[in-house]
């Protein structure tokens, strides 16, 4: 890996670099032309073992080393890297202190309303994202995935994408319906009829609250893990504000201290078995 780095220097710089000269046939842009942020996460799986997906991890068994799915299969393990949200993995561990499973349920998050909308007609601007403070608004932000990448549609067509913040899990319906007014209000659609293709999606954690107490709490939490082999990464795994080449990097480290420790588990029984 880069030697002398932590995680908060490791950027989408030195992840690159460190694909240049390790993987040089991998190195890609974040987004290309074609296929958008999906292109790297193909590459990334195109070099890796058969990813096996909807696979819920409903209970880990830190005394066996065991992860136990909805499905009823179980998976063993040496070492364990989780993008479980952190304060859900406290919940379903087993083998937990009571203060650490206590500290887990004070990490707070916001949860969100994301609703896409595959539209007939091309937008009337070129704006990325915008943001809508004003309270008459249900939703916070706006973004157009076709002006950014505008292969993500065919030609003459667009794509817009709202996301509502905390929103009431009984009055979804009530939400979508007032972001179709608004948006045709706001000039972005013409109509409702114009909408060809439209997705609900609701996210229990969306953004971690980064409030007085998360800093002390998240640390413990995940050296508590760590001690028992598990390394607990990403947004909500390190329960943390952070983009995808930060959880690139991440996930770089940690598979390589996964690998070092172990390797010294590896070298500390072969020494207990020559005794």
């Amino acid at each position: 890996m880069i030697q002398g780095a932590n995680r908060a220097e490791l950027d989408f710089n030195a992840v690159q670099a460190y694909l240049h000269e390790h993987q040089p046939d991998m190195v890609v842009h974040a987004a290309g032309k074609v296929g958008g942020i999906q292109a790297l996460v193909d590459r990334l799986e195109a070099r890796i073992a058969p990813v096996r997906v909807n696979h819920q991890a409903v209970e880990v068994n830190l005394d066996r080393k065991a992860v136990r799915f909805q499905n009823g299969q179980e998976e063993r393990y040496d070492s364990l890297i989780s993008t479980i949200p952190l304060k859900v993995l406290a919940l379903r561990s087993t083998g937990l202190p009571d203060d650490i499973r206590r500290e887990a349920r004070e990490l707070h998050s916001t949860s969100l309303l994301s609703l896409i909308y595959c539209v007939r007609h091309p937008l009337p601007h070129s704006f990325h994202w915008l943001y809508f403070p004003e309270p008459q608004y249900p939703f916070f932000r706006i973004v157009f995935p076709s002006n950014i990448c505008p292969s993500l549609s065919p030609e003459n067509t667009s794509v817009i994408s709202v996301e509502i913040s905390q929103p009431d899990k009984a009055r979804l319906d009530d939400l979508e319906a007032a972001t179709r007014k608004h948006l045709i209000e706001l000039g972005f659609l013409r109509d409702e009829a114009d909408i060809c293709y439209a997705a609900r999606h609701y996210f229990d954690h969306a953004y971690p609250v980064h409030d007085l107490d998360r800093q002390a709490c998240v640390s413990h939490l995940v050296e508590f893990f760590k001690s028992r082999d598990v390394w607990t990464i990403g947004r909500f795994g390190a329960w943390r504000y952070s983009s995808i080449d930060d959880a690139i990097a991440e996930a770089l480290c940690a598979a390589q201290e996964a690998v070092a420790a172990g390797a010294r588990r590896l070298t500390r029984a072969a020494g207990a078995g020559a005794d």
